[in-house]
């Protein structure tokens, strides 16, 4: 993957507020295209490794399902703090509101780690969080829908026949 050959979707783009300081700080208009820049290591090279801002969202969504909804909160506030303008802590939410907002900043935060797919799976398997991905090529469309078999990738053929596998 290169930065010249990632157009970052406009729906995504839309989920940064003008006020959302990785905004500016994740994205370059190049050639016509939305490219991503933010990348922890050299330019047109993505980081796939554990870093904090993944552990404070993934603390954040432990409280949160375990139920302690101020340490939940106080985690997310604490990350975005750093993330926003002018930041006003989140309060008041209902757990299910707190759920869609550390997912959706998690969306936002992990662009590029290497984690959508993990997180598509696991997610799929809550009718409150699961989600169809569709796509358009070349006027194409194609769906991959919640907990579809197409999940999980197929036996390379070459080792099915070394193994006697059956699909």
């Amino acid at each position: 993957m290169s930065a010249i050959r990632i157009d970052i979707s406009p729906e995504l783009l839309k989920e940064y507020s003008d006020n959302d300081l990785r905004k500016k700080g994740f994205f370059v208009l190049k050639n016509g295209l939305i490219n991503f820049k933010g990348s922890y290591i050299v330019p047109n090279d993505y980081f796939g490794g554990l870093a904090t801002d993944e552990l404070y969202l993934i603390r954040s969504e432990c409280y949160l399902r375990s139920g302690d909804l101020d340490k939940s909160r106080a985690d997310l506030n604490f990350l975005l703090s750093n993330r926003y303008k002018d930041f006003q802590p989140i309060a008041n939410l209902s757990s299910d509101e707190l759920l869609s907002r550390i997912l959706l900043e998690r969306r936002k935060e992990l662009l590029l780690r290497g984690v959508a797919w993990t997180d598509l799976k696991r997610l799929n398997l809550h009718k409150n969080t699961e989600r169809t991905v569709t796509k358009i090529v070349e006027g194409e469309t194609y769906s991959l829908e919640p907990n579809s078999l197409r999940y999980a990738m197929p036996f390379p053929q070459v080792v099915v026949d070394l193994g006697s596998y059956v699909q």
